[in-house]
């Protein structure tokens, strides 16, 4: 997956202005509290520059992924926005998009937020609303769909039912959550799941049922995207290969009646010449799924079927 090309010219532009070495170890802090869960905080200028150059074209491929599950909208409200990153995605995957509200409490990440908005061609990403705010205020104008990624678990754990119950109050159509594809990040996507079950949501994606999570300890439910690396990506992160994988968790959840997957593909299909295996989860619970040439058109099924992707046969 490739970033807007407006999007990534202005990235490269801001990058301009700072040395290499400067950008590689602000990166390196990044990634480190990145793996570590401790979130952005107190970010530096040349931080939400190397932020939006390692960090950013994940998120964006992450947030992709989710959206193209979810009935598109008119109006999103991207709480801890980061640099707008999903409100980029939002705009590419849905056409029908017209504005976008964006609350970060990071000053450098909205700054450069503003900046990439400003060369936009999507009109609701250029023309959209920017606000300087904490998420523990806990209370939002309504949208048609409003979206935390990578933010929720950025909270104390005590704030974070308070921002669900919130967020879900302010979305007229339907709630997303997305974490890093960790035990971590997984544990908080499933307290979410649970609370938004017991006020009414309605889970459309990725569980196709509202049954208690079958995963047991030890194990999550994850998912991957894959996002095109480029060169000063690579040199950043000290990376040779030309992409990275991006592993999320995340839950949406609607109003009104939805039409989940009859099961969800939750581990990447083992793929041989005579035989495909796909892990699912469906409302029976967990299950192990085999699938022979002679099966015909599940067989045809099963060789496009993807981590991630529904199963509906």
């Amino acid at each position: 997956m490739q970033l807007p090309p407006e999007l990534r010219a202005g990235v490269e532009r801001e990058a301009e202005t700072i040395a290499p070495a400067v950008l590689a170890s602000a990166a390196e802090r990044l990634s480190q509290a990145y793996r570590q869960g401790l979130g952005r905080k107190n970010i530096s200028v040349t931080e939400s520059i190397a932020y939006s150059l390692v960090r950013l074209p994940a998120t964006y491929a992450a947030v992709a992924s989710v959206l193209r599950e979810i009935a598109p909208s008119r109006t999103l409200l991207d709480l801890g926005a980061g640099p707008g990153t999903a409100g980029w995605a939002a705009a590419e995957c849905w056409p029908e998009l017209q504005s976008i509200t964006s609350v970060e409490r990071e000053p450098a990440l909205l700054s450069l937020g503003k900046n990439l908005a400003s060369q936009a061609r999507a009109g609701a990403v250029r023309g959209g609303q920017w606000i300087a705010g904490d998420l523990t205020a806990t209370s939002f104008e309504p949208h048609d769909t409003v979206i935390l990624s990578y933010s929720l678990g950025e909270m104390a754990e005590p704030f974070r039912r308070r921002i669900v119950e919130a967020a879900w109050s302010a979305a007229r159509q339907a709630l997303i959550l997305i974490e890093p594809g960790t035990t971590a990040g997984f544990a908080v996507i499933d307290a979410a799941r649970d609370r938004l079950i017991e006020i009414g949501g309605q889970i459309a994606a990725p569980c196709p049922h509202a049954q208690p999570c079958p995963i047991r300890a030890g194990d999550w439910c994850h998912f991957a995207a894959r996002v095109e690396r480029t060169a000063l990506h690579r040199r950043l992160k000290g990376a040779a290969m030309g992409y990275e994988d991006e592993k999320f968790s995340y839950v949406a959840a609607c109003r009104g009646e939805v039409e989940p997957a009859r099961a969800r593909i939750i581990r990447r299909p083992v793929k041989d010449a005579g035989l495909i295996q796909l892990s699912l989860c469906a409302g029976e619970g967990l299950a192990q799924k085999q699938i022979r040439k002679r099966d015909g058109n599940l067989w045809r099924a099963a060789r496009k079927s993807a981590w991630g992707g529904r199963w509906d046969h």
